[in-house]
């Protein structure tokens, strides 16, 4: 189960979304433009990324994310529910028999990809 919040990691988790097992990484979010009504602007929108897709909160909420200098609306960030982390929880659980039966060197080297796309994308 993995929360991602700064958009350079959650480019890093969808990255390695194909390199790990399907389903391991269970809740992370994506970028993707949106028009938002209240300034006339491109806004980021973040999505959450719950057993292998990309959703919006259950609920439809998000949370607004200003400029604090300009306070221009910059991005809008998908607010996930209680029935969200139940979800990712689930997908969790689903995939760790998986992640358990892969040999602990593979794991390691998974691990190993993991941090260093982190560390390539850190801002």
């Amino acid at each position: 189960f993995i929360i991602i919040t700064h958009h350079a990691a959650a480019r890093t988790m969808w990255a390695l979304s194909v390199l790990l097992p399907a389903g391991l990484v269970t809740f992370a979010m994506v970028p993707t433009r949106h028009m938002h009504a209240r300034r006339i602007s491109m806004v980021t929108e973040y999505a959450q990324y719950i057993d292998g897709r990309w959703t919006p909160s259950s609920d439809s909420a998000r949370i607004e994310v200003e400029n604090p200098t300009t306070n221009q609306l910059i991005s809008l960030v998908a607010r996930g529910s209680v029935a969200d982390a139940d979800a990712a929880l689930h997908a969790a659980r689903a995939a760790q028999p998986a992640w358990e039966a892969t040999p602990a060197v593979e794991r390691g080297q998974c691990l190993q990809r993991l941090a260093a796309q982190i560390r390539k994308h850190r801002v």
